[in-house]
């Protein structure tokens, strides 16, 4: 949000500061949504008006930076990580136990030993 928008559409400033202090209580944690609390949050809903967009420039910027944060993003990065290799051990698991029940262990054991014994190696 520029300092200008409040100029051009009124009431922006207020808008935007809602939907700031709703992310703040949901989605954002420990200090930087307590920071976002402290600047925009009114006294009593009558003093929302009296906003400066100062203050919700600042909670925008803080709250961007929270989505910017690098060791967050690769903490998300090592959860899909874990979890993908999770669901890989898994799926490898199950299809070496099923291929006892699919008979593919005799055809792979045959195809070895057509290969041992032909002729191609020597």
């Amino acid at each position: 949000m520029l300092f200008g928008e409040e100029a051009v559409h009124p009431g922006e400033a207020n808008v935007r500061a809602i939907l700031l202090l709703k992310e703040a209580n949901e989605k954002i944690p420990k200090w930087r949504g307590e920071a976002i609390r402290d600047l925009i949050q009114p006294q009593n809903m009558n003093c929302l008006e009296a906003l400066p967009v100062w203050k919700v420039v600042r909670a925008a910027a803080l709250a961007d930076e929270h989505h910017d944060n690098s060791f967050r993003r690769l903490k998300v990065l090592r959860k899909r990580l874990r979890i993908f290799g999770l669901a890989s051990f898994i799926i490898t698991i199950f299809y070496v136990g099923l291929a006892q029940y699919a008979d593919l262990m005799p055809k792979i054991a045959q195809v070895r030993r057509d290969l041992v014994s032909s002729e191609f190696w020597l």
